[in-house]
């Protein structure tokens, strides 16, 4: 049962690598409302995940082994982010001829471009989800240092409107980061609860999924739901960013519980198996480089017709994943000194 989890759970983040990409990829103007949210849920699973297993592998934080933490996240982000980045910056030069102002190169390269971008700088490729991630991490400690799941949702709401005080006064923190905030939190809350290891699962796994052909339905009708402008306050600007944020993480977390409830009916051939794995392995770098990957590719192939670069760009997904797969497992070599099995 253990092993079918993981497994589960790596058929997840290959699912929302998938999206995420496709949601870049596909350009139809007529489908701009299912290519958004696409994208809004293929982050929101991998939020959800990240909070999950997370909280599986830590535990109970402590004063004792939180600089361990802390060096373990360092160490799996900034290595091979730093060199997507590198990347992105030289063919944003050789390409394009354009140079970012060293204030932009600077806050990325430390990651705190989720704290300051896009008011006081402009944007680089679709990075604005590493540094998101990397305030959840560091905002962990502090979370999982409620013992009870109340007290969990508390700290949860109160660090939620203090990061919403200074966004509004301040400037400061993406809007992004408290769309997919408490998406993140339930992944520590379903972990701790043992969520998908109890009759919790069981009594939610259909109606996770009617729930999910409402919300689809709803995009469909009204189209994607975006949050307000937070830089003043109001008590209407308050009511739509909580909304908002209410809307999609029904619609994200009924989606999980729906892929999950699905992968569970079935046995998948080995091969399957080894190929989701894999895929999931890769799905870091596949965010990491996707952006590079595409440019390069369009560039070379020099492709006009907007039909032909969407099933251009489906088609070479292949050869990203399996250019992503070995340069994780180059990087897991050189920074974490893992070897991990060949699994293509």
């Amino acid at each position: 049962m253990v092993a079918k989890r993981l497994f589960i759970f790596d058929f997840l983040r290959l699912l929302a690598i998938l999206l995420v990409v496709l949601s870049h990829v596909i350009r139809v103007e007529s489908l701009d409302v299912v290519r958004s949210y696409l994208g809004i849920i293929g982050l929101g699973i991998f939020f959800f995940v990240s909070g999950y297993l997370l909280t599986a592998n830590e535990k109970q934080l402590s004063i004792h082994n939180i600089i361990p933490y802390l060096k373990k996240r360092f160490v799996r982000i900034y290595p091979l982010y730093w060199i997507a980045l590198i990347l992105s910056l030289l063919i944003s030069w050789l390409l394009a001829d354009y140079f970012y102002n060293w204030q932009t190169i600077t806050t990325y390269f430390c990651g705190l471009q989720s704290v300051f971008v896009p008011k006081y700088m402009v944007e680089i490729s679709s990075y604005w989800f590493v540094g998101t991630i990397l305030i959840y991490y560091l905002l962990y400690p502090v979370v999982s240092c409620g013992r009870k799941i109340y007290s969990i949702l508390l700290i949860s709401v109160a660090i939620f409107v203090v990061l919403m005080i200074i966004r509004i006064f301040a400037g400061l923190f993406d809007g992004r980061v408290f769309e997919y905030f408490f998406v993140f939190v339930l992944g520590i809350l379903a972990s701790r609860l043992q969520f998908f290891d109890t009759k919790y699962f069981s009594k939610w796994k259909v109606i996770s999924s009617a729930v999910s052909i409402v919300c689809i339905g709803i995009v469909i009708v009204y189209g994607p739901l975006l949050p307000a402008d937070m830089s003043q306050v109001s008590p209407l600007l308050l009511f739509n960013v909580g909304l908002v944020t209410f809307f999609r993480i029904i619609l994200i977390i009924s989606m999980i519980l729906t892929v999950y409830w699905l992968v569970t009916l079935s046995t998948l051939p080995s091969a399957v198996i080894r190929a989701v794995t894999a895929g999931a392995f890769a799905s870091y770098a596949v965010y990491l480089f996707h952006d590079s990957y595409y440019i390069v590719f369009y560039q070379v192939t020099n492709l006009t017709d907007v039909a032909l670069r969407n099933a251009a760009g489906i088609l070479a997904l292949p050869i990203l994943f399996l250019i992503c797969y070995y340069i994780q497992l180059l990087a897991d070599r050189l920074f974490m000194k893992q070897t991990p099995a060949r699994l293509v």
